[in-house]
């Protein structure tokens, strides 16, 4: 699950968030981004899968795989 998925549907807002990962407000924005999605990290990345209790991992920082016909 995306980031912004998970705080559309969490009470948890976007400085709430940063809080609890101990980031900037800045770096949660970068996170969000849609155009240029920012690599959280290792660190961050065990971090936000704890705090969403596991529905945003690292892999959900990764590009989408395009379809491959078959």
């Amino acid at each position: 699950m995306r980031l912004s998925e998970w705080l559309k549907i969490s009470p948890m807002s976007q400085s709430e968030l940063a809080r609890q990962l101990e980031i900037t407000p800045g770096r949660v924005t970068q996170l969000l981004s849609e155009d240029k999605p920012a690599w959280p990290g290792r660190s961050l990345a065990l971090k936000l899968a704890e705090v969403t209790g596991g529905a945003v991992t690292a892999n959900d920082f990764l590009p989408a795989q395009p379809e491959v016909a078959e």
